[in-house]
């Protein structure tokens, strides 16, 4: 049966071929992390032959700043929310509340010397992904408390992704959900696939991709309950972002690395789209930042690519050009989303929470586009309505 799944995800790949170009970094870094907080990108390094490590920061998307006074000189990861960032290292969680002007370690709680993979939030409380598992807390890193009743004791936690207000974990033997904050987790990728080691996911609408060292990409449309393979077969899948309608990917296969993306929810067919940057050189971490995909890399610093070329996205405050529908971009979002009326009529708009609560409503005139101003929304997943009928889901994160 294994056989069989590996032969029918097999594809050729069509090749977008709009050009990536190197951004002005420091030097021919490697890249471990990227992280937004929608005014500035920030990448993470590590320190290694090809060059320096640290935290570096961007706020035109070309020219990095080292911020690294009281951080180590290896990152793995980092999460912003507004001016505070968390970086992980090998040695745990190092915190700045001024944009990486300075650091101070923050361990209380977390085992010696754990290196932390990933960060994410609910609300005020704050989650760390670790080689010995979850971890949580609620003063802003100060203090830690395990949290990993479910998920087994020899799993490294590769990345956090909330949903509304549930936590997924991508774990090195599988997926795993919280509905409660973290006080208990479940399976949720198939017994029968086995123990697979899943690096990261991320979420289309109500589509779920998982991406896995190895075994391409698994989809879920129904809140995680079933999975199916949604191809890549055989890659090891280092990373993984979407917008509002499509997703791209980093994967290599037999020392062949590429970037790949799929604008189908259910990621059944994908295309390169990694022209300029040579297959020798391993991407490791993506992010969208204004109007461009990033590309962190293990050999030669970080590169860019233009929305606008791989997938139609205008450069005006609307950003989405898919006429047909609704528009709403960045999505997942943190400081705004731009709603964008394609239609020659003025169009109702209301915003639910998951529980039903009515957040907001408004009338957009006919072909115009409105700033929400998400920032002042709570984290989670929100439906959006047009004329009363489900149009979009908007994930705002802080």
């Amino acid at each position: 049966m294994r056989a069989f799944i590996t032969i029918m995800s097999i594809m050729i790949p069509i090749s977008v071929m709009a050009l990536w170009t190197k951004t002005t970094w420091p030097s021919d870094g490697n890249i471990t992390c990227l992280a937004t907080n929608g005014n500035v990108i920030a990448a993470g390094a590590m320190k290694n032959l090809f060059g320096v490590g640290g935290v570096y920061i961007s706020t035109d998307g070309q020219t990095w700043t080292a911020k690294n006074s009281g951080v180590p000189d290896t990152v793995l990861s980092l999460f912003m929310k507004g001016n505070e960032m968390y970086a992980g290292t090998k040695a745990g969680v190092y915190y700045s509340s001024n944009l990486g002007d300075s650091w101070v370690a923050k361990n209380t709680g977390l085992p010696s010397n754990n290196p932390v993979y990933g960060f994410a939030s609910i609300g005020a409380t704050l989650f760390a992904g670790t080689k010995t598992g979850v971890y949580l807390s609620t003063d802003n890193g100060t203090n830690w408390v395990a949290k990993n009743t479910g998920i087994p004791t020899t799993a490294t936690v590769n990345s956090l992704m909330p949903l509304g207000t549930n936590i997924f974990a991508s774990v090195s033997q599988g997926v795993y959900l919280s509905t409660n904050n973290g006080t208990s987790w479940t399976s949720k990728l198939p017994s029968q696939w086995g123990s697979k080691y899943i690096s990261c996911m991320s979420s289309v609408g109500t589509n779920l991709f998982a991406a896995s060292l190895g075994a391409g990409v698994y989809e879920s449309s129904d809140g995680a309950q079933t999975w199916s393979v949604a191809g890549l077969a055989m890659a090891e899948v280092a990373s993984i972002v979407s917008t509002d309608t499509t997703t791209f990917a980093a994967a290599g296969t037999f020392g062949i690395n590429r970037i790949y993306m799929t604008t189908k929810s259910d990621g059944s067919s994908w295309r390169t789209c990694d022209s300029g940057i040579a297959t020798t050189i391993k991407t490791q971490a993506l992010c969208l930042f204004g109007y461009d995909l990033y590309a962190g890399t293990a050999t030669k610093g970080v590169w860019r690519k233009s929305l606008t070329e791989m997938i139609g996205v205008e450069k005006n405050p609307a950003a989405i050009i898919h006429k047909e529908e609704l528009g709403v971009y960045p999505n997942p979002a943190s400081q705004a989303a731009v709603i964008l009326n394609p239609y020659n009529r003025a169009t109702a708009i209301s915003i639910y929470s998951a529980t039903g609560s009515l957040v907001d409503h408004f009338i957009m005139a006919a072909g115009s586009n409105v700033s929400w101003p998400t920032a002042v929304i709570p984290p989670g997943r929100y439906v959006l309505r047009m004329d009363g009928k489900v149009s979009k889901f908007i994930n705002i994160l802080k």
